[in-house]
């Protein structure tokens, strides 16, 4: 049997539901809860759907918010994706590189790449500090922090070249960050597991960390979100574009949710159930009754990122050779560039290239600075790169600025958030999902799994105990590049 068709529950429920967020995780929920027989409303502030991972147009260009990618790791995402998006979905062999000491090396790496970056000498300190660092895990034990897994992989140089320049870029200081954000966000070998690979033939760059192919819909993110909306509908769902949620209010077994429409004129809706897909402090600034003072400190507790996208349109029919590169050191602005062209060729004229370049707002440099300098210094950085070259114009720049895209797993990131989920799990009827509401940090595929397993579990009718052991995979997802 397909995974496309939902289970038919022997205590099947139904009812009507709210979902806030048309994200993959809420477009997911809202799909699945309609597959089910459920009358689903969802309510989106923005005009695209899918959220982070939408299609947005742009001074007259169609373009995602930095390089996503549909990776078929998870089974029933996989299954969706190729359902909604069909004969137009692309399968593309995935190449990445990372700008290191003034070269470009293949991501990941080999140990061959590993000395043609470093050098001879950055090779071998890499080995002593490999060593210093399994003598200092031995010392230490159990490592706690972004640091200590670092060191325990590569050692303190490597940890230092690379890995420290990248955690303060996009999250602040690695060592006041939680050890599960490297175990989430760093899938890559150890030094003996490069130095093995020279002699089993893995000498090139691939060792199995991290998907060899991606999806990407011929058109464009937004291909997969309209066609996930347009089945919703056929069942039953109702979708509000530009719809600001003002209050969700609990009365005895039901819940009104207040929002603003189009017009700006009040509207409500009674359900049964409220996924929530929105950021945490956004839902708990409307929920009446309010949560408990002292959960105020948890909630603001929990921080993410915001980003930057500086849009970059040139002269040229391509600049990259790879689909997107990583820029770890602190010199530069930015930590990823990606072209629209490395995903689809058809979503940009041919005689010219939108590149994405992506500054990440965790550094208090980048916080303060003024804008036109931060984006005048990040053009002159990219030709510093050599990425862009004297014969290159600069046709069109524009930006994009999405709030709160990366969570900060820092050291007390778990309590805050099992206070949280303590108390909503006792409000019947109210449930929170997705990277914003888990505060979880997934690929697109994962969202979409959760959005199926939170489904079918409402339909099925099974005690909240049920969705807090289903819901405790959703932490041991791993991040693919």
């Amino acid at each position: 049997m397909s995974l496309l068709t939902p289970p038919n529950f022997p205590d099947k429920r139904k009812g009507r539901a709210v979902v806030l967020g048309a994200g993959p995780t809420g477009l997911s929920t809202a799909w699945r809860l309609a597959l089910h027989g459920w009358k689903v409303t969802v309510l989106e502030k923005e005009k695209e759907l899918g959220g982070h991972g939408g299609t947005r147009h742009l001074h007259g260009y169609n373009v995602d918010d930095g390089p996503h990618k549909l990776y078929p790791q998870v089974e029933i995402a996989k299954e969706m994706i190729q359902h909604f998006v069909g004969d137009d979905l692309l399968t593309t062999s995935k190449k990445s590189m990372i700008y290191l000491n003034g070269k470009y090396i293949p991501f990941p790496f080999g140990i061959v790449d590993l000395f043609r970056g470093l050098g001879l000498l950055g090779g071998i300190r890499s080995g002593l500090s490999y060593t210093l660092g399994k003598v200092q895990k031995l010392r230490k034990g159990k490592t706690k922090t972004y640091t200590d897994y670092v060191i325990s992989l590569y050692g303190r140089y490597p940890h230092e070249l690379v890995f420290r320049q990248v955690a303060k870029k996009i999250w602040g200081n690695p060592d006041w960050l939680d050890v599960k954000l490297a175990e989430t966000r760093i899938i890559s070998p150890s030094l003996v597991d490069l130095l093995k690979s020279l002699f089993t033939g893995g000498i090139k760059n691939k060792p199995k960390l991290s998907a060899d192919q991606f999806y990407y819909p011929r058109h464009g993110l937004r291909q997969l979100w309209e066609a996930m909306w347009s089945e919703t509908v056929r069942h039953g769902g109702i979708l509000h574009r530009s719809a600001q949620p003002t209050v969700v209010k609990r009365n005895g077994a039901k819940y009104t949710v207040d929002y603003l429409g189009k017009n700006g004129r009040k509207q409500s809706i009674v359900a049964d159930v409220v996924v929530s897909t929105i950021p945490l402090r956004t839902l708990f600034s409307m929920t009446q009754p309010a949560p408990p003072i002292n959960l105020e400190e948890s909630i603001e507790g929990l921080n993410a990122t915001s980003l930057l996208m500086l849009y970059v349109v040139v002269n040229a029919p391509r600049l990259l050779t790879a689909n997107w590169i990583f820029y770890p050191e602190s010199k530069y602005h930015f930590g990823r560039i990606s072209e629209q062209k490395g995903f689809s060729e058809e979503m940009i004229p041919k005689d010219r290239t939108v590149l994405m370049v992506e500054i990440p707002f965790a550094r208090r440099e980048i916080q303060v600075m003024d804008r036109k300098r931060l984006l005048a210094e990040t053009v002159a950085q990219l030709r510093e790169v050599g990425v862009l070259k004297p014969k290159h114009t600069i046709l069109d720049q524009f930006t994009a600025f999405d709030e709160a895209i990366y969570p900060k797993y820092d050291l007390a990131w778990k309590e805050k958030l099992d206070r949280i989920l303590a108390y909503t799990d006792k409000q019947s009827g109210l449930y929170l999902n997705g990277r914003h509401g888990l505060f979880c940090y997934n690929n697109m595929d994962h969202s979409m799994e959760m959005g199926v397993m939170l489904a079918d579990h409402i339909a099925s009718g099974a005690k909240i105990t049920d969705w807090k052991k289903a819901r405790e995979h959703f932490y041991e997802y791993r991040i693919v590049d």
